[in-house]
């Protein structure tokens, strides 16, 4: 497999960890996991593709072209810039042996480039899958699982703190909400926000997923990093934190008043892992590849999400 871009994702997170306890990045991911071989890499910066040597003993290319004629991946994973990423997913998909493609999200700054970066990847029949990280950890598939068999019951409702953009890093939230409670039904502005920069705004917004509605409330990532989620149930209420952690509480009869419930004081934790949520996705990517079960976001689902999500940033911009 071979990787377009050694950014942040690609490769730069993983500076300051070692072994495979700390997981943040593709390169280290599929390194480390046992059913790929890390082949190659590409990134236009000299520097990153002398780091990347370094630390993974694999060639990085200055030309796109070299590499899929020396390394000839059957997976490519486009971490390369949103800007570029149709550029990306069309290069990817002239590699002769490709099978599949994992695409940093958002899949495109526009709902045009999207759906032609699907259609592409449809016409070829190449797999398309949109790297949402949450979808692939333990905790979140337990979650799941508990909805689906009604041991968390809905409807639901949500409270959903991001930052840095809705299409950007409020997408993972839009994506895991629909993993959880099902398709989108309809959308709604509650308060404008602040243009960051191109493509970047920040709404105040509401979703209505197919058993619970969602608000999503903008904050400040300059004053610090806040990604959670309350969800009220029936029978509970479920928390996410920045880090990963889920806190379930369950509702169980007030000793003190007749009639009257409470949530149990004392929360269960569910057990996740994201600190290794690269490897969970590569795990998924490699259960995909065999033909098995997994919760990879196909890139048809993540261009139905941004479809709503460009409904609020019409009435934003």
């Amino acid at each position: 497999m071979a990787i377009l871009g050694l950014g942040d994702i690609g490769m730069g997170y993983d500076k300051g960890s070692q072994g495979a306890t700390h997981v943040y990045t593709h390169a280290r991911a599929f390194d480390l996991h046992p059913g790929f071989s890390l082949a190659g890499a590409y990134d236009p910066n000299p520097k990153k593709r002398a780091e990347f040597h370094t630390r993974y003993k694999k060639p990085a290319f200055s030309s796109v072209d070299k590499m899929f004629k020396e390394v000839r991946p059957e997976v490519v994973v486009v971490a390369s810039p949103t800007s570029e990423h149709k550029k990306s997913v069309a290069t990817a998909l002239e590699g002769e042996n490709v099978l599949a493609i994992l695409c940093e999200k958002p899949m495109a700054e526009n709902i045009e480039d999207s759906s032609q970066i699907v259609q592409a990847c449809k016409k070829e029949r190449k797999a398309l899958f949109i790297n949402f990280i949450r979808r692939a950890d333990p905790g979140i598939l337990e979650v799941k699982h508990r909805i689906e068999s009604r041991r968390i019951k809905g409807p639901f409702k949500s409270v959903v703190w991001y930052s840095k953009g809705l299409l950007h890093n409020g997408s993972h939230f839009v994506d895991l909400m629909s993993f959880w409670f099902g398709p989108i039904h309809g959308v709604s502005l509650i308060a404008k926000r602040k243009k960051l920069w191109e493509h970047k705004y920040e709404p105040d917004c509401r979703f209505d997923f197919e058993s619970g509605s969602v608000v999503f409330l903008a904050t400040k990532e300059k004053n610090f990093s806040h990604y959670t989620s309350e969800i009220v149930a029936q029978n509970g209420r479920l928390r996410l934190e920045t880090d990963g952690t889920i806190l379930w509480q369950v509702a169980e009869s007030n000793p003190y008043f007749s009639g009257r419930r409470k949530l149990n004081p004392l929360p269960e934790a569910i057990c996740g892992n994201m600190d290794r949520y690269q490897l969970n996705i590569a795990e998924h990517l490699y259960r995909a590849l065999l033909g098995k079960k997994h919760a990879l976001c196909f890139g048809s689902e993540a261009l139905t999400s941004q479809k709503w999500i460009s409904k609020i940033l019409r009435h934003e911009s």
